[in-house]
């Protein structure tokens, strides 16, 4: 039976769910909710009955009466719960979480949340592959970042443009979007976002068939992987350099950048 516009709907209960929102109305003045979200989504390939619960964690955390109290406060959950709703690929409430997040940051003030927000608007929307939409918020993002004169903000929105620009093919465009994010990466000490983009360039180089500058590439982002103990880049980086030596038909570097890639992720 549906319920009228003005009737309040019951849920549908299950004892699972009852115990994880009381515990969640019980822990809520003791806990960060950064904390209780990681704590949901700490099975490394959640099941479908386990999404729907964080779902209605997640609700739940918005239905408290806890929003709207303190504005600050409001933003920083707002800002968790939108990156959880991201991380589970739930893009369209990812989206509508970080919009009204951005508006009570636009309202703070807060300059730095709102460049920060602009940047995963933008990303949210190259993953809906609404392009020209995720330029636009990640130019906004890179300007913000600029009046903050952060060059790490910086770096990681050119290297989230390049993403989008090469999804989209413009390979050239793409190409200088990654050279700007390394240098700026580089001065920032920004090691992380520096290999990211050294790795963007290797597949465009692959791409083009410039099979040797791939090559280099790749060496490169594994040597700064290796110096940060950033041990997912590193996985990925003997992954693609395995395809690139694939590419050359060179089979037994090829394979020994496998296994010494699967080795890493295990």
């Amino acid at each position: 039976k549906s319920s009228s516009p003005g009737e309040k709907r019951v849920p549908k209960r299950s004892s699972d769910i009852d115990v994880l929102i009381q515990d969640l109305a019980d822990f809520q003045k003791e806990m960060e909710v950064g904390e209780l979200l990681k704590a949901s989504v700490a099975e490394p390939l959640p099941t479908e009955e386990r999404l729907r619960q964080i779902e209605r964690v997640l609700e739940t955390f918005k239905s408290l009466d806890r929003f709207g109290r303190d504005d600050a406060r409001d933003l920083q959950q707002l800002l968790t719960i939108g990156q959880t709703y991201e991380q589970l690929a739930h893009l369209r409430k990812a989206y509508e979480t970080y919009e009204t997040a951005l508006a009570l940051a636009e309202r703070l003030t807060d300059a730095r949340s709102r460049a920060t927000l602009l940047n995963r608007m933008g990303r949210v929307l190259s993953r809906w592959d609404r392009w020209e939409e995720a330029l636009d918020h990640l130019d906004r993002s890179r300007k913000a970042y600029q009046e903050l004169g952060d060059e790490q903000g910086q770096a990681r929105a050119l290297l989230s443009r390049g993403i989008v620009l090469h999804e989209q093919g413009n390979y050239e465009a793409a190409v200088q979007a990654y050279q700007d994010a390394l240098e700026m990466a580089q001065r920032a000490g920004d090691q992380r976002t520096a290999a990211n983009a050294v790795n963007g360039l290797a597949v465009l180089a692959t791409i083009q068939g410039d099979f040797d500058d791939a090559v280099t590439r790749y060496q490169t982002c594994l040597a700064i992987c290796q110096e940060t103990e950033n041990s997912i880049g590193l996985a990925r980086a003997y992954h693609n350099l395995g395809m690139t030596y694939a590419d050359r038909r060179d089979w037994n570097a090829a394979m020994e950048c496998y296994e010494r890639g699967f080795e890493i992720a295990q």
